[in-house]
């Protein structure tokens, strides 16, 4: 039988663990980007005065 403590602690850590890693490509594949834009305009550059 578990005490209140270990209990507590053992619903923290299901509750409170750390995610499964997860590659950037799956991440970005897995996001809901329906409706956003993801063009963007040339960076045209700026004048430096030397």
């Amino acid at each position: 039988m578990l005490t209140h403590q270990e209990e507590t602690r053992a619903l923290f850590r299901q509750r409170f663990a750390e995610p499964l890693p997860i590659s950037l490509r799956a991440l970005l594949a897995s996001a809901p980007l329906d409706g956003i834009t993801l063009d963007r305009n040339p960076d045209p550059g700026r004048e430096v005065d030397l």
